[in-house]
């Protein structure tokens, strides 16, 4: 009696089964009949076992480039419409220049090279080109943001998709790039939302370099420990310290200057292990749009971020507010400066640098905090400006 069949797992059940299709193909048997069809069934899963036991490698890309040379009588001359000079084909023959998705494009399109091999298996298909123009990819270059790569932004270009998909990761869709799900960008300018994309990656990569002091929670951020936070600004070394503080809190700070077309000046971000990031770009380069942002982008993680699927906050503080804006502004204001001690000075309607001066050292914080909210609600920005501490930042938060 014929055993009942079974998925091969093992080699022993595979010799078992080969000795088996070898007896039945012997008996020949007739169409239609059970031993046929025990046969056909056999073959399957002899075959199933032995392409995962006994896989067939795929030819090497530059083996299959130059056997298809060979069948079609074809020189590297020919080569350069597909890899772009004769230089880079001598290079891509000798293996010193990797086929990039660009180049298998070409080979696959021209000259009907399997797309699998090009990329060296896995069962990958080529995907459609991305539009790398969308990206500030020169930007990115003269930055430094493409790890490992260090030619010259002519030979970037060439592998711009490479770089690209390295920069944002393998699993990352580069045509939907600029789709911020569950993002609040507050702007009063158009924002270029491919640009925004990449910053918020660099910020995001930024950020996992740095070690917390201890996991994340909500009460971390508590009055005494914020009230302490804002004591540090009338420190020289005031915004570095700030920094240090609140990774010990769990909070990473990113400092990265806004991209052309993103007009930021910070953000308030969800890692990918759901950790709450605050970036600044210090786009205006003094002390008390550094110390109000921060607070600002602090209100986001202590009071929305996580909320409602909300994972990040792009801001343009200038901007018009919408309703968790304007909460962000006013938890900031409150935070730097005492409401009850801001009515009272506001109704001396004395702006002296004096007086500024002496209300700064009351509230135990930079002068340049006090002179920049002077400055935004009279709207005179002719006063106080040696208060406001131009320039001051980047050479601390930038440094190295």
């Amino acid at each position: 009696m014929n055993r009942p069949l079974k998925v091969i797992k093992t080699d022993a059940d595979h010799a078992t089964a080969t000795a088996e299709l070898t007896r039945l193909m012997d008996l020949d048997p007739p169409a239609g009949t059970l031993d046929a069809d025990r046969l056909e069934l056999l073959a399957v899963l002899i075959e199933t076992y032995e392409k995962v036991r006994f896989p067939i490698n795929l030819p090497d890309p530059v083996d299959a480039v130059r056997f298809c040379m060979e069948q079609r009588g074809l020189g590297p001359r020919d080569l350069v419409p597909y890899l772009g000079s004769p230089s880079r084909v001598s290079e891509v023959l000798a293996r010193r220049r990797p086929i990039n998705l660009a180049m298998a494009r070409r080979l696959h399109k021209g000259l009907g090279i399997p797309a699998e091999v090009l990329l060296c298996g896995g069962g990958r298909t080529l995907p459609p080109p991305v539009e790398v123009a969308r990206f500030p990819f020169a930007e990115m270059h003269k930055r430094g943001w493409f790890s490992g790569f260090n030619g010259n932004l002519s030979e970037a270009k060439k592998q711009a998709e490479e770089l690209l998909q390295a920069f944002f990761g393998r699993a990352f869709d580069l045509h939907a790039a600029p789709a911020l799900h569950r993002q609040n960008v507050r702007s009063g300018s158009a924002q270029d939302p491919w640009a925004l994309c990449a910053w918020k990656q660099r910020v995001l990569d930024l950020a996992e370099q740095q070690v917390i002091g201890q996991p994340f929670q909500r009460d971390n951020l508590s009055a005494p420990f914020l009230q302490t936070l804002v004591g540090l600004s009338a420190l020289r070394e005031g915004p570095r310290a700030a920094g240090e503080l609140l990774q010990r809190q769990g909070v990473r700070l990113v400092i990265e200057p806004h991209l052309p077309g993103t007009h930021l000046d910070g953000a308030a971000l969800l890692s990918r292990k759901a950790e709450p990031v605050i970036a600044l770009t210090l786009r205006h380069d003094r002390l008390d749009s550094f110390w109000f942002t921060l607070l600002h982008e602090i209100a986001h993680v202590k009071l929305h971020l996580g909320e409602d699927d909300q994972d990040g906050f792009f801001d343009e503080i200038d901007s018009a507010s919408t309703d968790c804006e304007a909460e962000a502004d006013a938890f900031a204001a409150g935070l730097l400066i005492p409401e009850d001690g801001w009515r009272q000075f506001r109704q001396r309607r004395d702006w002296s640098v004096r007086a500024v001066t002496q209300a700064a050292l009351g509230w135990n914080i930079t002068p340049a905090i006090v002179a920049g909210r002077v400055r935004r609600e009279t709207k005179n920005h002719r006063i106080l400006s040696s208060l406001l501490g131009y320039r001051e930042l980047r050479g601390q938060l930038l440094a190295g």
